[in-house]
């Protein structure tokens, strides 16, 4: 476990050192994936089926591990239509469709989907709803899960905030020890912390990052500022870390109201794209812009364990140092209008996600509403 103190003369740099060294796991050279493709929210067959001929290019391109879009099966809404989408982990829909695939093809397959959680820590029947990423293996097992630590914006309405562990977000798999940062994490100071600390020898960055609408809340400069933040999160994983980096992104149209705002707030605008893969280091291995349906494929060498830097300070092989001056990543693009407007947001949808009842949400989720 590591051990994190400030360091002397730079209260903002932490100095994170390990009690036991981190062992060297498999490395070598993997053939990756990263889908981008449209999902439409309520049409989780026809996302599913979608999905199911990107992967199979991807595989036919050689890759052995393929990496699916934030919420790709049931589609990306921000109102309480979107809980609809939500279905068990383990027997939904959307698992049982990777779960075969995954075994079929001899893959790792990794995405994220709408958990529909009913039994809570306690036991306690529940009714929550969590943003959850999973990773299976060539035999089509289970091998980790991460639920988004951070519910983004309007998110936070919809999804409970989870309690994990710490090194929640790294996985550790036949390949290496895999890590995972879903959407907004990787632009949150804990993230290049945790991955870091824990060993991370590849970075896999699923999205549904769309390009918000111009408006009062969201004014043009924020609007820039989100997008650009997309492009260079990759890269800049990529040279911090020193680890190569899958990042994925829904495209095409999206069409949400927002929940609680007006209908004259709705957005009718596109998601970004820009998928790429990059290499340990920062080059770029292969990417896309905006096109729709597409596969990218790419090799990348797994990072040695041994190896981590990351900006900041820090030096030697077991010891790191990571700037965390904040809740942002310093290299976060993110204007000071949409921080304080993302973080008043997330703190309200908190609120109001743990006072509304639970049969309100059930009723969604049930199709009973």
């Amino acid at each position: 476990h590591p051990h994190f103190s400030c360091l002397p003369g730079h209260p903002k740099t932490w100095f994170i050192s390990f009690n036991t060294t981190i062992p060297n796991t498999v490395m070598g050279k993997v053939r990756v994936a990263a889908v981008q493709m449209t999902s439409v929210p309520g049409e989780r067959t026809k996302n599913l089926a979608q999905a199911e001929v990107l992967v199979r290019e991807g595989v036919a391109a050689g890759a052995q591990l393929v990496l699916l879009p934030e919420l790709f099966s049931g589609g990306y809404l921000l109102c309480a239509a979107g809980w609809r989408a939500a279905e068990p982990l383990e027997q939904g829909p959307t698992m049982v469709w990777a779960r075969a695939l995954a075994q079929e093809l001899k893959i790792y397959l990794g995405g994220t989907l709408m958990e529909h959680c009913t039994e809570g820590p306690d036991g306690k029947l529940v009714e929550d709803v969590y943003n959850t990423f999973f990773l299976l293996g060539p035999d089509g097992k289970l091998l980790g899960t991460v639920r988004k630590a951070v519910p983004s914006s309007f998110e936070a309405f919809l999804f409970k905030t989870p309690s994990q562990a710490p090194g929640s977000h790294v996985i550790s798999t036949p390949l290496g020890r895999i890590g995972v940062g879903i959407c907004y994490e990787n632009a949150l100071s804990f993230l290049p912390t945790e991955l870091a600390a824990f060993g991370a020898q590849l970075l896999l960055m699923p999205h549904a990052c769309p390009v918000p609408v111009s408006s009062p809340l969201f004014p043009t400069s924020a609007c820039d500022s989100l997008v650009q933040t997309m492009r260079v999160l990759p890269k800049e994983y990529a040279q911090r870390l020193n680890v190569p980096v899958v990042f994925c992104n829904l495209s095409g149209a999206w069409h949400t109201p927002l929940v609680t705002l007006p209908s004259f707030m709705d957005q009718h605008t596109v998601f970004s794209g820009c998928t790429s893969i990059v290499a340990a280091g920062g080059a770029l291995v292969r990417g896309v812009a905006g096109e729709e349906n597409v596969v990218v494929v790419g090799e990348v060498e797994l990072a040695s364990t041994s190896n981590h830097t990351v900006s900041g300070g820090g030096s030697g092989s077991g010891s790191v140092g990571v700037s965390v001056g904040g809740k942002y990543v310093p290299w976060v693009r993110y204007t000071r209008w949409l921080q304080l407007t993302f973080g008043f947001v997330e703190r309200l949808g908190g609120l109001v996600y743990h006072w509304y009842p639970y049969s309100w949400r059930a009723g969604f989720i049930r199709g009973q509403t």
